[in-house]
């Protein structure tokens, strides 16, 4: 599964208000037929809206922060509002989505849509640097960091208060593996420490000498969790190799859910926890899930494929360790 910065994304919020306040919200959609082929979250709450008409939803609730909705498409795309107090109309257009989604009410929508969409970055960083904290810009940093030099993210990060940096912690990582060269097919490795949910200590030095297999995951990848039952097939017949699975996230309690739901007995440790987690990631350049690496005895990267399609991972192993 293909990130579009931020799935996850991370959703921010700093913008709370003094007591709770309402919206009443309006769900709108245009183009599509009768059925609505697309899902509906406001936070973590899955909407069920009307199937018939344009209005699909009209409700009220008490907030006490700006919080975020996202519309997501069968194919995958998603597009986000972000909800305020007082009246607020969104319309979800077939046509040009996520783009043309509208949302009226909401300044943070605006002003996060405009950092989103505007080509003059230069106007986007002088906008930003007016209201860093501003829940619009750190969501939009956190989707969007790339775009922006180095110069800039650091003057930025260094203006930020301890609590906000360590939830732009990947942002610090990219600008400090910048200038590092990544891991890819052919070079080294990249050696790191890690803890499992146990906290039990993985070094990857200690598998010098056998074949790694690093398998760069996260707890909300569907792909990861299909491809998992015939994975554990195929690596229990090379005895000299060792995997690794190393999750992005840390919704372990979650994880754990998922994987006694489905029956798996994964026998190869599954990390979360490292001390430079985010520029681990950043230096193996992942940037969907799940992303491989098969690596040499020696620590040379042999292979390198992103997907949990088996043939690529059988193909691998057969023409490297049979």
């Amino acid at each position: 599964m293909k990130k579009l910065f931020t799935a996850t994304i991370l959703f921010i919020s700093t913008l709370s208000f003094a007591q709770q306040d309402v919206v009443n919200l309006t769900i709108k959609k245009e183009g599509f037929g009768k059925k609505n082929k697309f899902t509906i979250y406001l936070d973590d709450e899955r909407l069920t809206p009307d199937s018939e008409g344009k209005i699909i939803y009209e409700g009220s609730r008490e907030i006490d922060k700006v919080i975020r909705g996202r519309v997501i498409m069968p194919n995958g795309r998603y597009g986000d509002f972000w909800l305020e107090p007082g009246d607020m109309d969104v319309t979800i257009k077939k046509s040009g989505f996520p783009k043309t989604m509208e949302v009226i009410g909401s300044e943070t929508d605006a002003l996060y849509k405009y950092f989103k969409y505007t080509k003059d970055i230069t106007q986007v960083e002088k906008r930003i640097l007016e209201d860093p904290e501003h829940v619009a810009s750190l969501n939009y940093l956190a989707g969007y960091y790339k775009r922006h030099s180095n110069e800039f993210l650091s003057k930025l990060i260094d203006g930020y208060s301890e609590e906000t940096q360590q939830k732009l912690s990947w942002i610090t990582a990219y600008v400090k593996t910048s200038d590092m060269k990544k891991v890819a097919k052919g070079t080294q490795l990249y050696h790191f420490t890690a803890k499992t949910q146990s906290g039990e200590t993985i070094n990857t030095k200690d598998f010098a000498g056998k074949y790694l297999l690093l398998d760069f995951a996260s707890t909300g990848c569907g792909p990861c969790w299909q491809g998992y039952p015939e994975m554990i097939k195929t690596v229990s017949k090379y005895e000299d190799l060792q995997v690794l699975t190393f999750n992005e996230d840390n919704q372990k309690e979650t994880w754990n859910k998922f994987a006694k739901a489905r029956n798996l007995d994964i026998k190869w440790p599954v990390l979360w926890d490292s001390e430079e987690k985010f520029e681990i990631f950043e230096m193996y350049e992942i940037e969907g899930w799940p992303s491989f690496f098969l690596i040499s005895p020696e620590g040379k990267v042999l292979e390198e494929w992103f997907g949990a399609g088996k043939t690529k991972l059988k193909n691998a192993l057969k023409k490297h360790l049979d």
